[in-house]
């Protein structure tokens, strides 16, 4: 649905992962409410292992949501780098990934990826 971005909130002097609405679907009323659904729905939780919703908006058209930005790389980038995960890496991190969805299944948030 869209685009995320390194980004400078300036008023507060810190890093954000600010998510960009595709443009062609800006126009798609339907694509819009589910990117609104998606931060208003989000924004609420507080969890260790889901970032927090800053804010949501548009500026001359572009409609954007600014997450919380976590410092770091993605485990595709770390299994490329240091190798296979040990079984005890994989159980931690699963864990983890599980109780983030846990939350959010009990918010009635379904995570589609």
């Amino acid at each position: 649905m869209g685009e995320v971005y390194l980004a400078s909130q300036v008023s507060l002097g810190r890093n954000v992962a600010l998510k960009i609405l595709r443009s062609n679907l800006a126009e798609d009323e339907q694509y819009l409410k589910r990117f609104r659904a998606e931060a208003t729905a989000i924004a609420p939780i507080n969890h260790p292992n889901i970032v927090s919703v800053y804010s949501i908006g548009e500026s001359e058209g572009v409609h954007y949501i600014a997450f919380e930005y976590v410092r770091g790389f993605n485990l595709r980038q770390r299994i490329e780098r240091e190798g296979p995960l040990s079984e005890e890496e994989c159980i931690r991190i699963a864990t983890q990934v599980a109780r983030a969805l846990e939350c959010a299944a009990e918010a009635g948030i379904i995570h589609r990826d």
